[in-house]
C-alpha cells in the first residue's frame, strides 16, 4: 500500500506480466515446489537458538514526544537506525480496535474465490492490483505469496475504479488505516517502510552480523525498516539492512507493508560534506563550515562580509543549495547565489537577495550575463518567511533555457535564441559563487534605507549543496557521452511548471526589464518580443510597474534599486 505527499504525481512503476496466484497453486496436489520459486541463491533458513541472538529494538512512541524521556528514547532511536535498520514501534496511538478490523478485513480479503479475485487483477498497463512487481520474463524467479498493491494516499492518484471493487468493508478500513498510517509514518521519519504483521506467523528475518535474525510479531505493533532512501540523505550513518520473508509448510503468513515517501521522480543525493565542495574565499573568520561539513555561514559585520566558491566548474547542469536567509532588520544587506565565469566577457546566472526592514519583505533578484552583458533582471516578493526555516534555491542551465526555481516551482525561464543572434551561455564553464555583503548605497529601496549596524553580525545559513552537473576539467566535460541519462540536459516546464510559473508572475513579480518602457523607451529587447508570456503579460497589463504585484511598492523601490545594481556592476 502506497502514501505519497504530492499531488501532482502519476504513480507507474510499468508493466508486470501478469503470474499464477500461489493460493491457488498451494490448494492443488502438487509434491514439489516449482521451479520458479525456489532460489538457491539464498542462504538456508538455519537460524540460531532465539535465546542466542538480539533483538529488534523496539521505540516507545510515547516517549518519544514526552519531554522526561524524549532525550532518551531519540538516543534509543539514533541507535536503532544506526545499528540495526529496523524497529518496532508501540504506543503508536493507532488504535487496537482499528487494527484488529484491518486484520479481519483482510484476512476475509485473501479468501476471496478465484473469479473474484481475478476482477481485481493487475491491469495490461499497471502494477497496481493482485500479481506480483517487476516481473518482466517468464524465467524471472517469483516469491511464494501472493499480493495486492494499491496507492491509497493522495486521492488524486487513487485508481478510483480498482478502490470500488474491493468489499464496502475493506474499503471503509483502508480508509481509515491510510490515515493512521500517514500520522505515524510523518511522526517517526519521511520515506519509511511500515510493516504490520496481521498474525503471528514469524517469516520476516534480517540480516544481522552475519546471522538471519527473526523478527517474533508482536501483537498490534509496528515494523519499521529504514531503507535505502533513508540511507542515503543520512550520507550511511543510518543503514538499510538486508532482509527477506521466509514461508513455512504449515501456517500462511498476512502482513500490510505501507510506503511513505516522496515523488517518485524527486532526485535524492547524500548531503554535500562542504569541506570537500568549496572554498571559503573571503572574510576569514566570518565564513565557517560546521556540523562536519553540513552547515556553512556566512556573516557581514561592520569591518566586512564574507563568501565563497566552489572547487569545481561547471558546464550545464542543476544546482541546488538551501538557504535560510538573514532574519530581523536585513536591511542594506545582500546575500548572493550565483554561477560566474572567470574570463573578461564572462557569463554569469544570478540569484541575490535583498534584504530589507524587519515585517517586510525580502527581493529576490534574478538575472543573466551573457559575454559581460546582463541587463535582464526580474525580481519577486516570495510567498513565505525565507528566514524562518531553510528552503532551496536551484539554478538549472541547459543548452535549451535557464529555469530558476524556489522550492522546485519555477520562477523564470531564460530560453536560448541564439538562432536570432541573441547571446546565451553555453561555452564559458562557471563556478558557484555565494556571498553576503553591505550593499546599502542600493539594495533596499534604492538605496534609501541604509544598514542598520546595530543589529550586526547578519549571518546567513546553507546547507545541502547538490550540483548534478557536468564538471569542467582540463578542457573537457565529464558529460560528453550523448547517453547521459540527467534529466535536466534536456529539461523544460510542462503543463503543470507553467501553471505555477504563471502563478509566480501573476502575484509575486515586481519587475520585469522587459516590461520597463521607461528604461527601453525604443522597444523592448529583442528576447522580450519573442518571450510569449510577457507578451501575454504586458497586453494584458497583468504587471503594472509603479504599483506591483498584489502589494504596493514604490516605483523607485524597485526601478533605482535595478539601475544602481547596474550601475554597481
Amino acid at each position: 500500500m502506497d502514501l505519497r505527499e504530492e499531488e501532482e504525481e502519476e504513480v507507474n512503476f510499468g508493466k508486470s506480466i501478469i503470474v499464477p496466484s500461489v493460493q491457488e497453486l498451494a490448494k492443488q496436489p502438487i509434491i514439489n515446489i516449482p521451479p520458479r520459486y525456489l532460489r538457491h541463491d539464498q542462504d538456508p533458513p538455519i537460524l540460531l537458538h532465539h535465546t542466542c541472538l538480539p533483538s529488534v529494538p523496539i521505540i516507545d512512541l510515547k516517549k518519544l514526544v514526552t519531554a522526561d524521556s524524549m532525550d532518551y528514547e531519540l538516543e534509543r532511536l539514533h541507535s536503532a537506525c544506526k545499528d540495526w535498520g529496523f524497529f518496532q514501534v508501540i504506543n503508536h496511538e493507532v488504535s487496537n480496535s482499528l487494527l484488529e478490523k484491518l486484520k479481519l478485513e483482510v484476512g476475509n480479503f485473501f479468501k476471496l474465490s478465484y473469479d473474484e479475485k481475478k476482477k481485481l487483477w493487475q491491469g495490461p498497463d499497471n502494477h497496481e492490483g493482485f500479481g506480483q512487481l517487476f516481473v518482466v520474463s517468464e524465467e524471472q524467479k517469483l516469491d511464494w505469496s501472493d499480493m495486492f498493491y494499491i496507492t491509497t494516499l493522495p486521492l488524486n492518484l487513487r485508481k478510483t475504479d480498482l478502490f470500488q471493487k474491493l468489499p464496502p468493508n475493506l474499503r471503509e478500513t483502508l480508509e481509515s488505516y491510510s490515515a493512521e498510517a500517514k500520522k505515524l509514518a510523518m511522526a517517526i521519519l519521511d520515506a519509511l517502510t511500515i510493516l504490520l504483521q496481521l498474525n503471528e506467523t514469524e517469516g520476516l528475518q534480517i540480516r544481522k552480523e552475519g546471522n538471519w535474525v527473526p523478527i517474533k510479531p508482536l501483537p498490534n505493533v509496528f515494523v519499521v525498516n529504514i531503507g535505502d532512501i533513508m540511507e542515503i540523505v543520512s550520507n550511511g550513518i543510518y543503514r538499510s539492512i538486508e532482509h527477506r520473508a521466509t514461508v513455512n509448510a504449515e501456517e500462511e503468513r498476512l502482513s500490510i507493508a505501507t510506503f511513505y515517501s516522496s515523488k517518485l521522480d524527486t532526485v535524492i543525493v547524500s548531503a554535500v560534506d562542504f569541506r570537500r565542495e568549496v572554498d571559503l574565499t573571503w572574510g576569514d573568520h566570518r565564513a565557517q563550515i560546521l556540523d562536519g561539513g553540513k552547515l556553512l555561514t556566512l556573516t557581514l559585520d561592520k569591518t566586512s562580509g564574507s563568501g565563497f566558491c566552489s572547487k569545481r566548474e561547471y558546464l550545464f547542469g542543476r544546482i541546488d543549495m538551501e538557504l535560510k536567509l538573514v532574519a530581523g532588520d536585513s536591511a542594506g544587506t545582500v546575500t548572493t547565489y550565483y554561477l560566474y565565469s572567470e574570463a573578461p566577457n564572462h557569463d554569469e546566472i544570478d540569484f541575490e537577495f535583498l534584504g530589507n526592514k524587519s515585517g517586510e519583505p525580502y527581493i529576490v533578484h534574478t538575472n543573466v550575463y551573457t559575454q559581460g552583458k546582463g541587463d535582464k533582471e526580474q525580481q519577486f516578493y516570495l510567498w513565505f518567511d525565507p528566514t524562518d526555516n531553510f528552503h532551496t534555491y536551484s539554478i538549472l542551465w541547459n543548452p535549451q533555457r535557464i529555469i530558476f526555481l524556489v522550492d522546485n516551482i519555477p520562477i523564470r525561464v531564460y530560453n536560448n535564441d541564439e538562432s536570432s543572434g541573441i547571446p546565451f551561455p553555453t561555452k564559458q564553464p562557471m563556478k558557484i559563487y555565494s556571498s553576503l555583503w553591505n550593499a546599502d548605497q542600493w539594495a533596499t529601496r534604492g538605496g534609501l534605507v541604509k544598514t542598520n549596524w546595530s543589529e550586526a553580525p547578519f549571518t546567513a545559513y546553507y546547507k545541502n549543496f547538490n550540483a548534478d552537473a557536468c564538471v569542467w576539467s582540463s578542457g573537457s566535460s565529464s558529460c560528453h557521452s550523448k547517453t547521459s541519462s540527467n534529466a535536466w540536459q534536456t529539461q523544460g516546464i510542462d503543463a503543470n511548471d507553467r501553471r505555477k510559473l504563471r502563478w509566480v508572475q501573476k502575484y509575486y513579480m515586481i519587475y520585469n526589464y522587459c516590461l520597463d518602457l521607461k528604461r527601453f523607451p525604443k522597444g523592448r529587447p529583442r528576447e522580450c518580443r519573442r518571450d510569449w508570456d510577457v507578451v501575454r503579460m504586458a497586453k494584458a497589463g497583468a504587471l503594472d510597474l509603479a504599483s506591483g504585484v498584489g502589494r504596493k511598492i514604490e516605483e523607485n523601490e524597485v526601478l533605482s534599486a535595478v539601475e544602481k545594481r547596474i550601475l554597481a556592476t
